[in-house]
This record gives structure tokens, sequence and C-alpha cells, in this order.
């Protein structure tokens, strides 16, 4: 299999979707769901459309891409910014940054579905492929080297607030230019064990936390497609 070719012909199988609004694209599919991640769903299912889910998760896994779904509010900025899996505290610790897990998942291509809220519904905006760049891989190299510094030194976390909130040192969305760290748990309860005690609290154990792209750099990115 010519798998650059595929990708080539994935995405121009893809752009007669474009435009439709997502509850036609359940329709013409003949499926459909109440969850949260409807969009990713309808995303997977659309690429399935092509020669199958078999040769769709091949293709990806060969050329190291990874589908992702993009929500935009009607004036176009992104309802929320984009996760990844939840970091794992133990591992990163073990890692440098040119073999870590995450740079070999950031560094690989996004097949970005965009989607965007009308007054007539939600539509499927735009398709395409997108690879970061080298400066702003180098940014996130440096957020992921500060978060495995502060795991690493058992500084994660700031301080607990009036209302029993955990406050972390993980760079925050204001601080960054393309990515940030914050919480990925379903609630206070999910926890991931740190690989050191947390010198400020004593806390053996953390609520799941990831890196996320920023709100603005998502904006960046769709808006260099217009």
């Amino acid at each position: 299999m010519d798998f650059e070719v595929e990708v080539s012909n994935l995405i121009l199988f893809l752009q007669k979707y474009t435009h439709h609004s997502v509850d036609n694209l359940f329709g013409m599919l003949r499926i459909s769901t109440k969850a949260k991640s409807k969009n990713y769903i309808l995303s997977n299912a659309l690429c399935s459309q092509y020669k199958g889910k078999e040769i769709f998760e091949a293709i990806c896994e060969h050329e190291n891409i990874h589908l992702k779904t993009i929500q935009l509010k009607e004036n176009g900025k992104p309802q929320e910014a984009m996760s990844f899996a939840p970091i794992d505290f133990k591992g990163i610790v073990k890692e440098t940054w040119e073999t870590s897990t995450f740079k070999k998942y950031i560094d690989g291509r996004f097949l970005f579905f965009v989607f965007k809220k009308t007054a007539s519904g939600n539509f499927l905006e735009k398709i395409f492929l997108w690879k970061i760049s080298t400066d702003d891989l180098e940014n996130v190299k440096g957020v992921w080297k500060k978060t495995k510094e502060l795991l690493q030194e058992g500084r994660v976390i700031r301080c607990i607030d009036e209302k029993g909130k955990v406050i972390t040192n993980f760079p925050n969305e204001a601080s960054t230019l393309v990515c940030h760290v914050r919480p990925h748990g379903r609630d206070g309860v999910d926890l991931n064990p740190l690989p050191i005690q947390d010198v400020t609290t004593g806390y053996n154990v953390m609520s799941k936390q990831s890196f996320w792209f920023n709100h603005n750099f998502l904006y960046k990115i769709v808006k260099e497609r217009e």
C-alpha cells in the first residue's frame, strides 16, 4: 500500500462531507449518539467510510496521524482547549524529550475536523492535515521539560485554596503560547501516583493532568487554513 497516496485520497474523499450539518451527517451514516464526544465519533465514522475502519487505522498508524476535532463557536473562536492523554507522572521523569512519548505523538501529523456552530446548527466546516512547526515544537519542549522538572523535585502543588482546590505550579495557559498543563480527570478523585512526595502538601498522588493546546493556538491553526 502506498500510504502517502492513501492519505491524499482520504483527504479528497472527506472533502465532500464539509459544509454539512452534524445532524445531516449522522443521518447519512444512519448512526446516532448523545455522547459528549459526538464530533469525534462522527469524524471517525466518516474516515471509516473511505475503505473501512481497518484501512483508516492502518494509515494512521503507519503515517503517525492523529484524528482530532476542533469545535468553533459562532464567533469563530475555539470552544475549548484541546486535551491529550493523561501524563504518566512516574513515566515522564524517566524520559528524555527526544525519545519521549509526548514528542513522538505531537511531532506526528494531525487530521483536524473543524466544526462550527451557527444559528442553523453545528456544521463540519473544514478538514485538513497539519503538522507542528519547529518553533512551536520547541515551545512545547519547554513546557514538557518544566513539567518533568516539577515532578522530579516534588514541587507540583503551589497551594490549596480556601475552597479546597489544588493550585499547581505546572505551566498554565496564561503563561504559555502553544500548550499548557491542567487537570484531565473525570473528577477530583481520578488520581495518578506522583514519583516523589509533594513538598508542600505531602501528597503522594494528585488528580490526572494532561498537556493541552491553548485556545489561541488552536485559533491560529484554523485561521491559517482560511
